[in-house]
């Protein structure tokens, strides 16, 4: 009982920092009302092994905080990845494609293992109010994990 616990910290710390940042990003929000490119998402989608959660929330113009949690297995214990890295978004290319790269930290809610991780991937805004997100993982702790995220994401 206290393992689940233990293991649900993250996700609440996760949920609190993504309601905490909507209040902080709603000036930029503001800004962006209208304008048709909401820089901010958050998601859902699959993985190699399981299944994410994952956001956007734009520092700037060049540089966004994207946490996610991965859930790679459903035993009892629900067990995942909790990854927060702060990307470099390049410059749009043509009809929406927005690539990205970056690094941040990981850690396991199994055995509470931090380490480093790499993330890359691209985003493309298919509509006013969803993006599709496709991205690669690289967590550098325990077995060194690759994971491949593929998810819709809802623009706000």
């Amino acid at each position: 009982m206290k393992l689940r616990i233990t293991a649900l910290l993250p996700i609440i710390a996760t949920i609190f920092l993504l309601l905490s940042a909507d209040i902080c990003l709603s000036q930029q929000n503001r800004k962006n009302q209208d304008n048709s490119n909401s820089p901010n998402y958050i998601g859902a989608g699959a993985t190699t092994s399981g299944l994410a959660v994952y956001s956007k929330f734009a520092l700037s113009e060049q540089f966004s905080l994207r946490p996610m949690l991965l859930f790679d297995d459903f035993d009892e214990d629900f067990n995942g990845i909790v990854i927060v890295p702060v990307t470099y978004d390049f410059n749009q290319l043509g009809s929406g494609v927005t690539p990205f790269a970056g690094i941040g930290g990981a850690t396991s809610t199994s055995d509470f293992d931090v380490g480093l991780e790499l993330t890359t991937g691209v985003d493309y805004q298919i509509s006013r109010r969803f993006t599709i997100t496709g991205l690669f993982n690289v967590q550098l702790f325990g077995d060194n994990d690759i994971d491949a995220i593929f998810g819709l994401g809802f623009n706000f």
